[in-house]
């Protein structure tokens, strides 16, 4: 056994202790898209179909959470069930969930994503496994995994400057990436407008659940009606307008029908003159207690969805063409234009983007997003584990 299966050993081990053994400091709980095989299958908890709109966790030990673990697993379990945050199906059938904060996420720190079924990564960075090796040039199976970055200084950080990434949780717990699981379907290979697709994509993720979060206040985003420039009619489900939304809207639940919490032009979104033209489709979120966004004083990162008329639009901090693989902030004060800031650009957690790969290409979309304290929760749960994969270094 060489000494990458070793260390990949030690990792799924003494991560899965770490997790087993950290219950009051969080769990990852997880939402998926509708195209997947996992919705409605039944739920390891209460045998309920699984929809795109639960939030879910891994199967054991819960309810009321579980702990991801090697695989094979069961489907994972319903720990929030979409009726509960109030949202009801659009004219679809679909009731989708693609964004996902309980409000506590930290202002700068250890970012954790997930990416879409056709995203590549950029080859020669970060230690593997990570997105290029998972991706769709790869092993195929990027979008039910969570990956996290090798050591980002604190943003907001200039385009261009490449760094990269290593996979933290797997889908399934299974080879070739092997980490603990949470009950996913994996492979997922790209299929352009075929449903359901082979594989689960994981749409939304909260890296450090705790059990006191899952009565509220739940922060998410519902998905719009953009056409998908790769997946074409039937990507997207028009949730959010079904539910008196659009998808650039953050939301807010304390159980039963949500409230607006942050208008999409509060985040330069919707600016272009069309109704649901952005979809906000990655959320971490810091707010300070009373469940009122307020700028200056509440903290969101947020992605958005390939398609959304705001990519290529100059941001507000660098003055460069947005991309759905960027985390962005609300537009700055007095910046360099009315749209959304980049906080991180996509290059610097190793994604592919247009910045890098030339115009004409298509970027990777970044489409799960949870931000942690460094060193904090999750640095404790790796102890002499992924910490040995991680070396902290300056991005060029």
């Amino acid at each position: 056994m060489n000494s990458y299966r070793v260390i990949m050993r030690a990792v799924c081990v003494l991560t899965t202790v770490g997790f087993a053994a950290s219950a009051a400091m969080g769990q990852p709980t997880f939402s998926i898209d509708h195209q997947g095989p996992t919705p409605g299958v039944p739920d390891s908890f209460t045998a309920t179909p699984i929809s795109e709109g639960d939030v879910l966790s891994s199967p054991f030990p819960g309810p009321p959470l579980g702990v991801p673990a090697p695989g094979p697993l069961p489907p994972p379990g319903t720990v929030i069930p979409v009726g509960a945050l109030g949202v009801v199906p659009g004219a679809a059938g679909f009731a989708e969930v693609d964004a996902l904060s309980y409000g506590r996420d930290a202002n700068d720190g250890q970012w954790f994503f997930s990416v879409d079924e056709f995203a590549v990564g950029l080859p020669g960075v970060a230690i593997p496994p990570n997105v290029t090796t998972e991706g769709a040039a790869g092993a195929m199976e990027a979008s039910a995994d969570i990956y996290t970055d090798v050591g980002l200084p604190l943003g907001p950080l200039p385009p261009l400057g490449i760094g990269g990434n290593t996979g933290f949780l797997d889908g399934d717990g299974m080879f070739p990436f092997g980490a603990p699981g949470y009950g996913l379907i994996e492979p997922n290979p790209p299929t352009p407008g075929v449903f359901p697709d082979p594989g689960d994509n994981l749409d939304a993720v909260d890296i450090d659940t705790t059990v006191g979060d899952l009565g509220g206040p739940v922060y998410f985003s519902l998905d719009s009606f953009l056409l998908d420039p790769i997946e074409g009619a039937g990507a997207n489900t028009g949730t959010a307008m079904a539910n008196g939304f659009v998808g650039g809207d953050v939301l807010v639940s304390f159980g039963g029908v949500p409230a607006l919490y942050a208008p999409a032009p509060a985040l330069g979104l919707d600016l272009m003159g069309i109704i649901d033209a952005d979809d906000l489709d990655a959320l971490a979120l810091n707010d300070n207690g009373d469940g009122i966004y307020t700028p200056g004083l509440d903290t969101i990162f947020f992605s958005v969805r390939r398609g959304s008329l705001v990519i290529g639009m100059v941001d507000s901090i660098w003055g460069v063409p947005i991309e759905e693989g960027d985390i962005l902030v609300p537009p700055v004060a007095g910046g360099l234009s009315p749209f959304p800031g980049i906080w991180v650009p996509g290059e610097a957690l190793g994604l592919a983007t247009m910045r890098v790969i030339g115009a004409g290409q298509r970027g990777d979309e970044l489409n799960a997003l949870d931000i942690v304290p460094e060193p904090g929760t999750i640095g404790l749960l790796l102890v002499g584990g992924l910490m040995l994969m991680r070396r902290r270094r300056l991005i060029g």
